[in-house]
Formats: structure tokens, C-alpha cells, sequence
């Protein structure tokens, strides 16, 4: 286990703070993107962000979400099926170095040992709770411990 993997609930991020419109921001996602890209140079992350597909139909920049999805930059999930369940099947087979961000709590799912960060966006600025440089630290620790063992 060398990687740490952080998979993005993009529909989530997409609709915080909706427009005067009630659309979802496709500004929300760069600011996602930009954050993990500058978290990458520091940490053994892999990340993705994946969407709903009804996402394409309630986004303020359909355009940029279309070309997002056609670079591989976001996933789209196949129609009538939640990100969700693609997100927390993949959690559940990698439980020790999977890490989501949501401010989905995914209740209804009944997932153990969930490692959810929750966010806000401010002033252009994605916040997560907890810290996830702390949080990465910690875990890249461990990830050499084990590497050392093995």
C-alpha cells in the first residue's frame, strides 16, 4: 500500500452554495481539483471526482463539465445510478487507505469505519474537517511502518 486514495463526491461539492438559479458550480469542482493537485505534490494521493449523471443537467457551465469528463479530469457515473454506490464500493474494498469528501453522511448505506471529510468553501478556498494534511501525515506514517515490516 503505497498510494492513499481520496475519491471527491462531486455532485456534493457541485451543489454547495447553488446559484441565484439553484444551478450546481462547476467552479466548485476546480477549486476541488486545484486543492488535491497542490495536496498531490505533498502526498502519496491518488484522487477522483466523481459525479452524478443527472449532474450535466443542473450545472451552471455544462460546457466545462462536458470537456472535464471527456479529458478523464471527472467521472461520470452511468444514469439512474448514484455516485454514491460507486463511491462506497470502492471504500469497501480499500477501507485502509481510502479517504471520501462529502458532506453526505451516507447513513442510509450502514458503511463501518467511513473516513469522511467534510468541507466548506470559502472565499474560493476549499476547508476540510478534519485536517486532512494532519490526517495524511499520520496515515503516511503507518504506510511506512507497514512498508518497512513487509
Amino acid at each position: 500500500m503505497d498510494k492513499v486514495y481520496i475519491i471527491v463526491d462531486g455532485s456534493n461539492i457541485a451543489f454547495y452554495k447553488r446559484t441565484h438559479k439553484k444551478k450546481a458550480k462547476y467552479k466548485n469542482l476546480e477549486i476541488v481539483k486545484e486543492f488535491l493537485h497542490d495536496l498531490s505534490k505533498n502526498f502519496p494521493i491518488c484522487w477522483e471526482i466523481v459525479i452524478d449523471a443527472s449532474l450535466r443537467h443542473m450545472i451552471d457551465d455544462k460546457d466545462a463539465l462536458e470537456r472535464a469528463i471527456k479529458k478523464g479530469l471527472i467521472i461520470q457515473c452511468p444514469d439512474k445510478i448514484e455516485a454514491d454506490k460507486f463511491i462506497l464500493e470502492f471504500f469497501s474494498r480499500h477501507p485502509e487507505n481510502t479517504l471520501i469528501i462529502s458532506n453526505d453522511n451516507f447513513k442510509k448505506y450502514k458503511i463501518d469505519n467511513l473516513i469522511n471529510f467534510k468541507f466548506v468553501i470559502l472565499f474560493e478556498e476549499l476547508i476540510l474537517e478534519p485536517k486532512i494534511e494532519q490526517y495524511l501525515d499520520t496515515l503516511e506514517l503507518t504506510l511506512k511502518e507497514v512498508n518497512l515490516n513487509a
